[in-house]
């Protein structure tokens, strides 16, 4: 039977716990376990708790170990959001943050006295500030805390009272205690650089350090809830901004060339917002044109006999029937292949570059992902008839970068591709049109604001994303790449977008799994125009997604899949594939990759949060990496 434990967010230190078969709600006042379902102390319920909390595992979520480590004799009075007001800068300027407060306060007898220096009112600007009140509290450092004397102020002009901020001396005013900034810098490094660092696991060293330095009963005043509270309230003070760093100094807020993935973070499902997706549904767009009309060969049994023949794997009379039946199916392929038996004498003689360009026509891949849909494209593939074309780099070099397996044809031959191919060029550029020629343009209306959880900072939502018929399909497509049970309390986790250069421009949760309507959606919601290039381990069925959709916004894309997980696409067309274009040889396609390696390190500190808390701590996180990556 399953058992399974859910968070409760509106009541404290209460879980709903799912056990034998049925469902408790069990409370930990820190010395035992009660179900209010059961109503009593020992039930499935609450022995499935205890069961938990004896394992002591390190690995549990945050609000579990905040109950289990609730003792019946701390006070775990709600702490209060901070009175601190200003911003904190993330880099260090003033070195009293790198001093113990010892050796700045003004100390009187053993207590430290904490005023805030500035003279003016924090609401009207005025010098009209004066004492209003002194208050004993406790000031926590990393490895010792010390008795306090907090300076109040109150503005004579505007009369707002002004307590203690504490920029200027490095201290968070909490209202019951203060904290000073290098605990939590301590731990925001080490949620930054270092390796699953939770929240707890830091407040279980600093006690311990606590402990080391003669302060035995520091647990006792000094509780888990204090501390995160201290680090939410200094997170939202630091004055950082994700805006500022989703910028790429060289491709701008919106980039031609974009990578994007998925890594699996997961999220809590319960805290889903229904702005995930469209949920007033119009009459649905109709779709344009149909999938096997952007193929070479609509067959698909047919196709599967076609790569048969190139891997070599028929016998000549199973050969000579596929020339045969290939002639009554399409006749200007089969002239090409006759002209490769012309002039090579047998199929077993046909070089690779050869046999690499008729692979294209095998695949189960649309014409345009291997020819672009377009006027150039289709004179260029004319240039490759001319006698002199090998003579003219410029054209050569043209070539290469739109059509590299014609090219690698084209340098085996002694001067061009002979007239027999001319048939098979016209008809791939009106496969590679197909898509297109019955489709128009989609304008869907303005997209409102949601509460979606997302961060795309210099990509608002411009549009909605529109219905479409496709929506309705529920046909099973083959994936290119290994797809993983998802967790049931969990989102599959969240879809990242970079740059080339790696400055990430955001990231969406998503609500599913991993599937092309996520990347569908952010850039047909939320970019101008489509990217000129989209690099994505997908990008086959992406492809295809767009084109049974809205094709004439992503006619002009360039979809490749990234040379990591190229390896997998062993039925997609070598359109997809990076490698082959030169002009493609300078972008780290693994970007992305290389950067949610980082990110699923932020799982276990993350996936139980709020959707404000998950949020502040991915922009810090994506903030950060950007940082790194800026010129200075």
């Amino acid at each position: 039977q399953t058992e399974e434990v859910n968070d409760i967010t509106f009541a404290k230190d209460t879980v709903v716990v799912t056990a034998g078969g049925s469902i408790g709600v069990v409370h930990f006042n820190g010395t035992k376990f009660s179900c209010f379902v059961c109503d009593k102390p020992h039930c499935c319920h609450t022995n499935y708790m205890r069961e938990i909390k004896n394992k002591k595992k390190k690995d549990l979520p945050d609000y579990l170990q905040e109950i289990f480590a609730k003792q019946s004799e701390v006070n775990h009075s709600k702490v209060k959001a901070s009175l601190s007001r200003r911003k904190i800068p993330f880099t260090v300027s003033n070195t009293v943050t790198m001093k113990p407060p010892s050796e700045y306060l003004r100390n009187e007898h053993g207590v430290y006295f904490c005023e805030d220096i500035t003279k003016d009112c924090f609401y009207c600007q005025r010098e009209t500030l004066a004492t209003s009140s002194l208050k004993d509290m406790v000031l926590y450092y990393k490895n010792n805390s010390f008795p306090c004397k907090v300076v109040n102020k109150v503005c004579l002009s505007c009369h707002k009272e002004l307590p203690y901020d504490g920029l200027d001396d490095s201290i968070i005013n909490m209202e019951k205690f203060l904290i000073h900034h290098t605990v939590l810098r301590d731990y925001m490094f080490h949620f930054l650089n270092g390796n699953s660092c939770t929240m707890f696991s830091y407040y279980e060293v600093m006690m311990a350090v606590q402990k080391d330095s003669g302060d035995l009963e520091l647990k006792k005043r000094f509780s888990y809830n204090n501390f995160r509270s201290s680090w939410y309230a200094y997170l939202k003070l630091l004055d950082v901004s994700f805006t500022s760093s989703a910028d790429c100094d060289k491709c701008g807020k919106v980039p031609d060339i974009v990578v994007c993935d998925a890594t699996g973070m997961g999220f809590q499902k319960k805290f889903l917002a229904s702005g995930l997706c469209d949920t007033v549904r119009s009459k649905p767009i109709q779709r344009y044109s149909k999938h096997g009309s952007r193929l070479a060969i609509d067959d698909a049994p047919f196709r599967k006999r076609f790569r048969r023949w190139l891997d070599g794997k028929m016998n000549p009379a199973a050969s000579q029937a596929f020339r045969k039946d290939l002639q009554n199916l399409n006749k200007q392929i089969h002239k090409v292949i006759e002209w490769g038996y012309t002039k090579y004498q047998t199929d077993s003689r046909f070089p690779k570059a050869f046999k690499d360009v008729l692979r294209l026509f095998a695949s189960a891949s649309p014409v345009c992902s291997y020819f672009p849909p377009n006027e150039d494209s289709t004179k260029l593939s004319m240039k490759m008839l001319d006698e002199n074309v090998k003579a003219d780099s410029e054209t050569m070099r043209q070539i290469q970068e739109v059509f590299p397996l014609f090219h690698s044809l084209l340098s085996i031959l002694p001067c061009c591709l002979p007239g027999v191919w001319k048939g098979l060029l016209l008809y791939l550029y009106d496969k590679a049109n197909d898509p297109f020629i019955n489709a128009s343009v989609i304008n869907t209306p303005k997209h409102p604001k949601s509460a979606e959880i997302s961060s795309f900072p210099n990509l608002p939502k411009l549009r909605k994303r529109g219905f479409f018929e496709m929506d309705f399909d529920k046909t099973k497509q083959k994936d290119c790449r290994k797809n993983h049970t998802g967790h049931r309390n969990l989102t599959s986790g969240i879809f990242t977008l970079y740059c080339q250069h790696g400055v990430c421009l955001g990231y969406q949760i998503m609500a599913k799994k991993e599937s092309p309507d996520v990347p569908f959606t952010i850039f047909r919601t939320r970019f101008p125009k489509a990217p000129g290039m989209i690099i994505y381990d997908n990008a086959c069925n992406l492809h295809t997604y767009a084109l049974n959709r809205d094709p004439l916004f992503f006619q002009h894309t360039k979809f490749v899949v990234d040379r990591f997980h190229w390896r997998n696409h062993t039925a997609c067309s070598f359109g997809y594939c990076m490698k082959l274009y030169s002009t493609m040889q300078h972008i780290n396609s693994e970007v992305n990759e290389q950067e949610n390696s980082r990110v699923k390190k932020l799982k276990t500190q993350l996936a139980y949060m709020t959707p404000e808390n998950f949020i502040r701590h991915c922009d810090l996180f994506f903030w950060h990496r950007n940082q790194k990556r800026m010129p200075f």
